[in-house]
């Protein structure tokens, strides 16, 4: 391991270039800026960025400055805002290593394989600034322990290689959104909602947008979804549709629009499919974990009821109903897969799962107590159990796990993977050994692709 940090620090510098005299690549230590007048945010990096990654951020307003050599940090801050069209309320920092007195100084900071030493524990307990890490595939075990110690508001990504071009575009893109930030940048989580997914997106051509489609009214608050599916597209076309997890409930009101969903819905109907991202709502009603799934049932019962308009409305949006998969995410196994297995299934000709959670004691140790016929209805360790009559089957489920992910989830996908092969049941377990939770967005590796590519085959052997 010591050796894969070695190796990816040295990547990381090459990323940048070199630092102090010896530079030869990249732009020079001072200032590039704006073309314009006026005020802008600035950037200093710790070494030399490319000038490919400086000029791309003049283009969207941002000033870049790498520190002088022999300067500390707090040095090169006092330049950069010293500058005349450097906005000294707006400043960000781009390195390795990092201090408190820096950190309180800057309005988010990405960094590039980071490190923590023993002068960084004020950091730690101090910093409430948005943070960007970035690591390379080879540190992804490493990083766990980086990342867990980083306050919120936080968010990383891990990639083949640090020089590659989309990590210096999700670096752009990190600080121009730190320097507009949306109301909801304050809440947890709500950085990896703007994550890209790991794969290569289809044309703008190749898709049409059908947006906020009401499929459910209860108490006058209206649930919508998204629909997408192939550009000028004529004959009926299997569907997919999502089930997303559970974040804070300021961001799962909008589950829908998160970046990962909305690319990936435009990816499979690229593919020839409809996809369907509905906005389920919220099970927690408290951040205690008896509460996370409190709301559990009106969650599953969004679920079913968005399916159903699907199927109702199959000519009017190109869906072929005889062909309909589910992919769960993440918490949604706590109400997508057991309905998927479930009263969904004689609807459901595939079933999707991307790091569940099908832990029963989720549903069991909810307060107040969810009625039993709640819990025989959600749980898929039940419903795989469940006896099926006249000659019904199981529908085929693709169960990925993600190797760094919590103990919890992947505890209970060992345990349904195992009860899958005592009975029989279609369950292939694919294992992404050095994938993260939601790695389909944090984890832009070859592998990640590659797991991407055999859920594609997968929908492709059971939908066509």
């Amino acid at each position: 391991m010591r050796l894969y940090r070695f190796v990816v620090q040295w990547i990381a510098l090459v990323s940048f270039g070199c630092t102090g005299a010896s530079a030869t690549s990249g732009p020079p230590a001072t200032p590039m800026a704006p073309q314009d007048g006026g005020k802008h945010p600035g950037v200093l990096f710790q070494q030399r960025p490319s000038q490919v990654e400086t000029e791309a951020l003049a283009k969207l307003g941002i000033v870049s400055k790498t520190l002088d050599e022999g300067d500390a940090a707090s040095k090169g801050l006092d330049k950069l805002a010293s500058q005349p069209n450097v906005d000294a309320d707006r400043l960000a920092y781009v390195g390795d290593r990092h201090g408190a007195a820096v950190l309180a100084r800057v309005k988010a900071a990405v960094f590039v394989a980071p490190q923590f030493g023993n002068e960084d524990e004020r950091f730690l307990k101090e910093s409430h600034i948005p943070i960007f890490e970035q690591f390379g595939a080879h540190d992804s075990a490493a990083s766990e322990d980086v990342f867990d110690k980083t306050p919120d508001p936080k968010v990383r990504r891990v990639y083949e290689s640090l020089t590659i071009d989309v990590a210096l575009r999700d670096r752009r893109e990190f600080l121009q959104l730190v320097f507009s930030p949306p109301e909801q940048a304050k809440i947890p989580g709500f950085y990896m909602t703007r994550l890209p997914v790991a794969y290569p997106l289809p044309p703008a051509s190749s898709f049409q947008r059908l947006p906020e489609r009401t499929y459910r009214t209860v108490a006058g608050q209206d649930f919508k979804l998204d629909v997408y599916r192939p550009a000028q597209s004529t004959a009926p076309r299997p569907a997919v549709v999502f089930v997303h997890g559970q974040m804070h409930p300021a961001l799962v009101r909008e589950a829908k629009n998160w970046r990962g969903y909305q690319e990936m819905a435009e990816i499979l109907a690229a593919k020839g499919y409809v996809a369907v991202m509905p906005n389920l709502g919220a099970s927690a009603t408290g951040f205690g974990p008896n509460k996370l799934f409190s709301e559990v049932v009106p969650v599953a019962d969004n679920l079913e009821e968005a399916v159903r308009y699907v199927r109702a409305h199959a000519p009017e949006l190109g869906v072929d109903p005889a062909r309909m998969a589910l992919w769960v995410a993440s918490a949604g196994g706590a109400y997508g897969l057991g309905s998927a297995l479930g009263n969904l299934e004689p609807f459901t000709r595939a079933v999707v799962a991307y790091y569940p959670l099908v832990t029963e004691s989720s549903l069991t140790g909810t307060e107040p107590p969810l009625p039993a016929a709640a819990i025989d209805r959600l749980s898929a360790m039940r419903q795989l159990r469940r006896p099926r009559r006249d000659g019904a089957k199981m529908p085929p489920v693709l169960l990925v796990r993600a190797g760094y992910d919590w103990d919890v989830l992947n505890r209970g996908i060992d345990d349904f993977a195992k009860l899958a092969a005592d009975t029989k049941a279609p369950v292939t377990v694919v294992r992404h050994d050095h994938a993260h939770h939601a790695f389909e967005v944090l984890d832009a590796t070859d592998e990640t692709r590659a797991v991407l590519e055999r859920t594609f085959a997968f929908l492709d052997a059971n939908l066509r």
